[in-house]
């Protein structure tokens, strides 16, 4: 039997750096438990130049190791292939973003996801000892890396809150009476049950892959640096992030589709969306993205903004004239905060998941769901409320995984739709 070797990709290219030394411009990093990385980008892009792709390497086969530095300062090892999130014409549009999964070696319970682009190095770990994320030390900056753990987060932003009154055309009812949603959200459709029921299938095996259509206003462009390259490394961030949850937790991947750069706008005054109108942006959105993208050539559709909150349509994946209701606002729209607790949230409701806090308060008021709601106060996971409850939160942000109640909402969905 033939012997395989593991390539450990040098890991030169890391060099500790002491966070003291940094000047108050580059101190703005909003996490207080963390440490400071160098990243030397050509040795590395070296390195990755020779990791395999999925199409014809298994995680499982794969012989390239990535070595990453922990909130800790040690060095954990993973063993990595190179996972393309975008379709191939869209790739070929946008040859310097790339993204790679990975899984631990020495933790071989652990899961990565990391790209690398115009944006610089960003990289998720999910596993038993929690989550971990290695993210620029300042926005502008690619050259120096904070790897910090999610605990170690400031509180969950209190995104824009919307009264709602009534159903609009596009068929996503409103909650009435008036109330107050975490950022807005709109969680009924025009039926409120999962199509087929609960079951209790599992999913398995199979990989879903969805067709993603992820628009961003002219304001979340700019936050990003303003060119269409900048809004879309952005977005496939977002998204390489969200698959590393929805992969592990439900086998689903997201893949953007390849004329998703016609949907990232550079100009705030004449992009098609009102950027702090949650929920002016969800029928924006659907128009646009069908219209831009066609009908049949997405599955979910998205939109990126700077205002507005969160909201969405319950259950809306591959439904002709829904599809694309979905909407993430948030003056910082980057970072654990933004990609857990409200992108993967406001997805996880296109998905077919309700909300599972028990909550009155805070924001929590209004918008509990009495069949799903199984966690005490805020809840602590994806469809939950932490952090946004007050006196009822649990914790400050969203654990990166669903509650059992919210699998089984998405898996009968996804099997049914």
């Amino acid at each position: 039997m033939e012997r395989r070797t593991l390539l450990a990709v040098d890991f030169e290219y890391w060099a500790s750096v002491d966070k003291s030394s940094l000047t108050p411009r580059e101190s703005s990093f909003p996490f207080e438990y963390y440490s400071v990385f160098s990243l030397d980008t050509s040795k590395l892009q070296s390195s990755l130049s020779t990791i395999p792709e999925e199409r014809n390497t298994s995680l499982a086969e794969s012989s390239s190791i990535l070595v990453l530095p922990t909130p800790e300062g040690s060095m954990a090892r993973f063993r990595v292939v190179n996972s393309p999130i975008m379709e191939p014409g869209l790739a070929e549009k946008f040859p310097t973003i790339q993204t790679y999964m990975g899984q631990g070696v020495d933790d071989p319970a652990a899961t990565l996801r990391f790209d690398v682009s115009p944006l610089g190095f960003r990289a998720q770990v999910l596993g038993p000892e929690g989550r971990f994320y290695i993210d620029p030390y300042q926005t502008s900056e690619t050259r120096v890396y904070a790897s910090y753990r999610a605990t170690s987060n400031d509180k969950r932003p209190q995104l824009p809150e919307f009264t709602f009154d009534g159903s609009d055309s596009g068929g996503v009812k409103k909650d009435s009476p008036v109330g107050t949603n975490k950022g807005g959200d709109s969680d009924s459709k025009v039926s409120t049950e999962i199509p087929g029921g609960i079951v209790s299938n599992r999913s398995g095996t199979q990989l879903r892959t969805y067709r993603a259509a992820v628009a961003a206003t002219g304001e979340y462009t700019s936050f990003h640096g303003g060119t269409v390259a900048a809004g879309q490394a952005a977005i496939v961030s977002a998204i390489n992030r969200i698959n590393g949850i929805y992969e592990t937790e439900l086998s689903i991947r997201l893949v953007l589709v390849a004329n998703n750069d016609l949907l990232v706008y550079t100009n705030a005054a004449t992009d098609p969306y009102t950027n702090n109108d949650g929920i002016a942006m969800l029928t924006q959105n659907q128009n646009n993205v069908t219209t831009v993208i066609g009908n049949a050539n997405y599955d979910i559709g998205h939109v990126f903004s700077t205002g507005g909150g969160g909201v969405a349509g319950l259950g809306v994946v591959g439904i002709t004239g829904q599809k694309a209701r979905g909407v993430t606002g948030s003056p910082s729209p980057t970072g654990d905060a933004f990609w857990v607790d409200y992108v993967a949230h406001e997805m996880g409701h296109q998905f077919g998941g309700n909300h599972t806090f028990n909550s009155p308060s805070g924001s929590c008021s209004g918008n509990r769901n009495a069949s799903t709601a199984y966690e005490p106060g805020s809840g602590s996971t994806i469809q939950s409320y932490a952090g946004i409850c007050g006196t009822d939160d649990l914790q400050s942000n969203s654990d990166a995984y669903f509650h059992s109640i919210s699998f089984d909402e998405i898996i009968s969905y996804v099997d049914n739709v």
